[in-house]
């Protein structure tokens, strides 16, 4: 099964108070830190209210054995600070969940950069991507109901420069800028 807290938005940080969208707040009490399901491997912020958040320091990614990660959230995901991970696998981040969620975004902040040995899956059903930071993993997939947008940083194979990264991006309605 997974693992239910009361958040509906997940932001990767290592700052306990983290730079939050307007409204946007962590129940007092925090809820405990997010653990991600050995099992399933997944991660789950599906209850509660639509402004709430629970910050996952990177510790909880960088620090998970090899395999596939799925972090799910009925609203939003923000990536606030950037993380390595060495170990083989996969990271799906799965935004937008609940069927009423609008502007349910992902969003990796200038300076947050990701380091993969696996691929990247940033899927939001209903809002944006936008990613502001280097992006260096062995694939990426982008799927948005709303626009992919590039403003910094690259998307790198992690191997280096010299290898092809492959990219698949698709947006149901909106533009795709990755430059």
């Amino acid at each position: 099964g997974m693992l239910l807290l009361d958040p509906q938005n997940i932001i990767i940080s290592d700052n306990a108070s983290p730079n939050l969208p307007p409204g946007g707040s962590i129940p007092d009490p925090a809820p405990p830190a997010p653990v991600i399901d050995p099992v399933t491997r997944i991660y789950a912020a599906t209850s509660g209210t639509p402004n709430d958040w629970v910050v996952m320091p990177t510790a909880t990614i960088t620090g998970f054995s090899a395999g596939n990660i799925t972090l799910t959230a009925n609203r939003q995901i923000i990536v606030d600070t950037g993380f390595t991970r060495t170990a083989t696998g996969n990271l799906i981040l799965l935004a937008g969940q609940a069927g009423d969620a609008t502007g349910a975004d992902i969003t990796i902040r200038a300076g947050a950069d990701i380091t993969l040995n696996g691929l990247l899956s940033l899927d939001t059903q209903r809002g944006g991507i936008f990613i502001g930071s280097n992006i260096q993993t062995t694939g990426l997939v982008l799927n948005s109901s709303g626009s992919i947008t590039q403003t910094g940083g690259f998307l790198r194979h992690r191997d280096g420069e010299t290898t092809l990264l492959s990219v698949n991006a698709r947006s149901n309605a909106g533009g795709i800028d990755l430059s």
